[in-house]
């Protein structure tokens, strides 16, 4: 095979993932995760049954690998255009308008797929810290805590205040925001 075929095959094989991951992601929306089969995912798809679990050994992966594409682009976002913004007040800003901007432009979908994803996987309440979406929402609030650090070591916000506290109120305030 060669270079020309092997793109178009890689092409092929990324364009059925997403068309799985797009089709998946609509259904959860309309109809909830325990409502939707993967044989109706694979049917929206266009992909047969045994296609979809080629790609994704269960359902949970599947869900999982939506959460991470979210969180994938809504962290180079975030890391571009903290590097384009430099004060304290305004990165602030851009964080809270990117994070409910990524928000409504799904929909409100990733915080319902997250609700799914909490009462899908029990060994979440077990170990938080073990999980694949504390892996995901760590890397993303790290760029939230860096700018937080930032305005504290610059004098712009109180050193003394709990940074986790700080993200809490933050992050929450958004969500609930969102919410209502």
């Amino acid at each position: 095979m060669n270079n020309v075929d092997k793109n178009k095959s890689r092409t092929r094989l990324e364009q059925r993932e997403s068309d799985i991951m797009d089709s998946a992601t609509q259904l959860f929306a309309k109809e909830g995760f325990h409502g939707t089969s993967t044989r109706k995912i694979a049917s929206a798809a266009g992909v047969s049954e045994g296609t979809l679990f080629h790609y994704f050994s269960t359902k949970n992966v599947l869900l999982l690998a939506i959460l991470d594409g979210f969180y994938n682009d809504l962290v180079e976002s975030a890391q571009q255009g903290m590097q384009e913004i430099m004060g304290t007040r305004e990165r602030l800003l851009f964080l809270a308008r990117n994070h409910l901007r990524s928000l409504m432009d799904h929909q409100a979908l990733m915080m319902r797929l997250i609700q799914v994803y909490l009462s899908v996987d029990v060994n979440y309440y077990l170990d938080y810290k073990s999980s694949p979406l504390h892996d995901l929402n760590y890397r993303y609030t790290r760029i939230f805590d860096n700018a937080i650090r930032e305005g504290m070591e610059r004098g712009y916000i109180k050193q003394e205040l709990e940074l986790s506290a700080v993200r809490d109120l933050f992050f929450g305030g958004l969500e609930y925001g969102m919410r209502t």
